[in-house]
């Protein structure tokens, strides 16, 4: 069989297989070409095409598959900005071209893991902490550290810097925390020694809220004595001056109102920080705080150890982590993971909208045994809903932008 013949071969076989495709689709083939004469004749031309081209090229298949080779070599060994370039090989960088430049910035700006045992340790107490910080995690019913905090723990623990990706739910916040009561522990008690040590940005006030809610509860546990700050929008800017005054370890807070306080509140600077711990990076710079950001990061001393966190790596991030971090460690688990392992998604198919919030009202009645959380396209459709469920009999309250602080906390934090 001649190079053209086998190419006419393949074609057919191409072609059955673009027929099947369109019957899978569900693509009308009589609306979309017409009568099945007309489609027969489209197909013979495509097959003539195609030949007529493979006798052309002939003599030049060779090289398109050596290339081809190349080209799949070059795919399986491309790597995202962000992956350890250890597998690639010096010949096979030099067959990337352009992307050798690339992997060669990255392994100057990164620093590599300093721990020579690769495996993780499966519990805290393999993590030499201090008996009070130990005392508090037992406490807390916390033995078996998660993949984040196994990682993410002993490089902070060294006072490295580090650029972590986990997915919401992980247990990012106790692997900055606790790294950060550990190093607490052993600081200057005396009046001379008090200063804002550690500051925690987030990007929105439930997030720092719940990050102070974990903080307090470990250092309380374990009798530590560390002092709190928290820094958000929509409580009294003169309460947070006072605490502020007071010089506490650990300040948690949002970058707009951390802004406010540099620049109204005399006296409170940043000179003293040790620590700066950038969490959920990727949701602060879609919300608009990149200048923010930029003027913070510039008001601490580069001395300090940086830890950021974010759960996807874009191109803003990327000028984020080289303005911040300093030979930072990549420490990332599951990237590929777009969900934590542990929910379950299910979906209800409505057929129309009139009997949307009477399908969502049975569903809550028959499947919902203790707390469920609604999102809803508008305030104004989360106050409607919340009046109907209560006109139900079912215990429901309204979360949105409309709310002040005290509401928020009082439907949030009942007792």
């Amino acid at each position: 069989m001649s190079l053209a013949d086998a190419s006419d071969s393949a074609s057919n076989d191409g072609d059955k297989d673009d027929e099947e495709d369109v019957a899978v689709s569900g693509v009308d083939v009589e609306n979309g070409f017409g009568e099945a004469d007309e489609l027969d004749a489209l197909e013979d031309e495509d097959e003539g095409n195609e030949a007529e081209d493979d006798e052309e090229n002939d003599d030049d298949e060779p090289e398109d598959e050596d290339d081809h080779e190349e080209d799949v070599k070059e795919a399986e060994t491309g790597e995202s900005l962000y992956e350890d370039s250890n597998g690639i090989e010096e010949d096979e960088r030099s067959e990337v071209g352009d992307t050798a430049a690339e992997v060669a910035s990255k392994d100057a700006f990164f620093a590599k893991d300093p721990t020579t045992d690769p495996t993780t340790p499966s519990s805290f107490s393999g993590m030499n902490l201090s008996r009070p910080l130990l005392r508090a995690l037992t406490a807390l019913s916390l033995t078996i550290p998660t993949p984040i905090q196994a990682r993410a723990i002993p490089l902070a623990l060294l006072g490295r810097d580090i650029l972590g990706s986990a997915v919401t739910g992980s247990g990012k916040t106790a692997a900055f925390i606790i790294p950060i009561l550990e190093r607490l522990c052993y600081r200057d008690r005396g009046r001379g020694g008090q200063a804002c040590r550690v500051l925690i940005l987030c990007p929105t006030r439930e997030l720092a809220v719940q990050c102070e809610a974990v903080g307090r509860a470990l250092a309380g546990k374990g009798g530590m004595g560390v002092r709190f700050a928290l820094l958000v929008g929509g409580l009294s800017l003169n309460a947070q001056a006072h605490a502020l005054r007071t010089l506490p370890d650990i300040l948690i807070a949002t970058p707009g109102r951390l802004i406010d306080h540099l620049t109204n509140t005399p006296s409170f600077t940043l000179s003293a920080l040790d620590v700066l711990v950038i969490d959920e990076a990727d949701r602060m710079l879609e919300a608009g705080f990149t200048d923010e950001l930029e003027e913070i990061i510039k008001a601490c001393p580069r001395s300090r150890q940086t830890m950021l966190f974010s759960a996807t790596m874009t191109d803003t991030v990327d000028e984020l982590v080289k303005l911040s971090l300093d030979r930072p460690i990549r420490v990332f688990v599951d990237p590929k993971r777009n969900t934590a392992s542990e929910l379950t998604q299910e979906f209800v198919r409505i057929r129309s909208d009139e009997t949307r919030s009477p399908s969502l009202l049975a569903l809550c009645k028959r499947t919902v045994r203790e707390r469920c959380i609604i999102f809803f396209r508008s305030k104004a459709l989360a106050h409607q809903m919340r009046v109907v469920f209560g006109l139900c009999g079912l215990k429901a309250a309204e979360l949105h932008g409309n709310l002040t602080q005290e509401q928020v906390s009082r439907h949030t934090c009942p007792n």
